[in-house]
């Protein structure tokens, strides 16, 4: 938690990835990222160590950085009020729905949601949960995005059939179960339901689940027995036919593992738009009269831009790149990170290098961040590299 200038305590948990949403209710203390919120001038921070990080930013150019540099103090977050239901945009086998209970905050991998009415929340909440809730995601979502793994973006939510002004006994019922069921674990379904439809019984299901879809389908829909064994068949057949068809195409061309790489580099090239590497690089370094050229290196671990006893440097591994300075070490990082490993020309004039280092650093965080947002789903390490081997490319085109 964090005090603000009013006095008021912010929660400054975030949760970054729906792979951290482990069980229904989300736990701050089970998260294990924050994000700092700095709510006063640097008049009113003196002697604060936090003063010595923001001079350190400006230092090395943060607040010229355009999502910065808009703000009135670039280091000043806005205070806002984290909405109490988590939606991912990217779901597999494991349907993750949460409930922001205590109001931490949310990072761009998955959608908030807040109903119009508050009293409405437990029920929206539990009917995205329940097995029916899951049923019409499955009809509204977007597939091919590798590994079988279902999208769905804010616009597609916003058209999902949920249940409203729910009787006050069933919403009663509702909020009898999520106090009773706090730590309900959401698993993957054929773990709560089953793993095929053919062995499907209600006798079988997960407890907690078959309580929260007996209130859902039983008791507000008014679905008999026999047609609630049906919704769990059609369920388990959807997700695992989305899944088998990914597992069954055979690795030829492009495709490889499940994943249309080309099919899904263009959905990523969409996203990202006209602001690729290349169009910098033409734009902002080529256009110089005054230029160097920069010899690279072929890292195998991740760089990173230090100063050492020897001066700035970008370091990965045992190898290096001496620089003159920090920013011609930040420079470099950014196109070591890019996917660049040969050379690279770089401006000589320092303060123009200065100038435009913010805005390359912006444009790389935002690849960086699109990309990554769309290979949430795939676990294989060595698909994600070849994928992101294969974006690189095209970004440099």
């Amino acid at each position: 938690m964090h005090e603000d200038e009013k006095g008021d305590w912010v929660p400054n948990n975030i949760i970054v990835s729906p792979r951290e949403g482990k069980q229904v209710v989300l736990v701050p203390d089970f998260l294990s990222k924050v994000v700092l919120f700095v709510p006063k001038t640097k008049t009113n921070l003196r002697r604060k160590k936090i003063l010595t990080h923001i001079r350190s930013g400006e230092r090395r150019g943060f607040h010229k950085r355009p999502t910065c540099s808009s703000r009135k103090s670039w280091y000043k977050l806005e205070k806002r009020e984290p909405w109490p239901i988590l939606h991912p945009m990217i779901h597999n086998e494991r349907q993750v729905v949460l409930f922001n209970k205590y109001g931490v905050q949310v990072d761009h991998n998955l959608f908030e949601i807040k109903p119009k009415n508050d009293e409405n929340t437990t029920g929206i909440l539990c009917f995205f949960l329940s097995t029916v809730g899951m049923l019409i995601k499955e009809f509204g979502g977007r597939t091919n995005l590798g590994q079988g793994a279902l999208k769905t973006e804010g616009i597609d939510i916003e058209k999902l059939l949920v249940l409203k002004d729910i009787p006050k006994k069933n919403r009663n019922a509702l909020n009898k179960f999520l106090e009773n069921n706090p730590t309900m674990e959401i698993e993957s379904i054929f773990n709560e339901v089953g793993t095929s439809p053919e062995e499907i019984s209600l006798e079988k299901i997960r407890p907690d689940r078959r309580a929260l879809d007996k209130i859902i389908m039983g008791d507000i829909l008014g679905l008999t027995d026999e047609d609630q064994i049906e919704v769990y068949k059609a369920v388990v057949d959807l997700v695992k036919s989305r899944i088998d068809k990914a597992k069954s195409v055979k690795k030829k061309g492009k495709i490889q593992e499940g994943v249309d790489i080309e099919q899904l580099s263009r959905v990523v090239m969409d996203k990202i738009g006209k602001g690729t590497y290349r169009k910098f690089y033409e734009e902002k370094v080529l256009s110089r009269k005054e230029l160097k050229m920069v010899k690279l290196l072929s890292p195998t671990k991740k760089p990173i831009a230090e100063n050492t006893l020897f001066g700035w440097r970008v370091v990965a591994d045992k190898h290096f790149v001496d620089c003159a300075n920090e920013e011609e070490a930040r420079y470099l990082k950014v196109w070591l990170d890019a996917g660049l490993t040969e050379e690279v020309k770089e401006p000589t004039d320092e303060k123009y290098l200065k100038r435009i280092l913010p805005e390359l650093e912006e444009l790389h965080a935002n690849i960086s961040r699109i990309i990554s947002e769309h290979l949430e789903s795939i676990t294989s390490q060595k698909l994600r590299n070849q994928i992101i081997h294969h974006l690189q490319r095209k970004l440099f085109v």
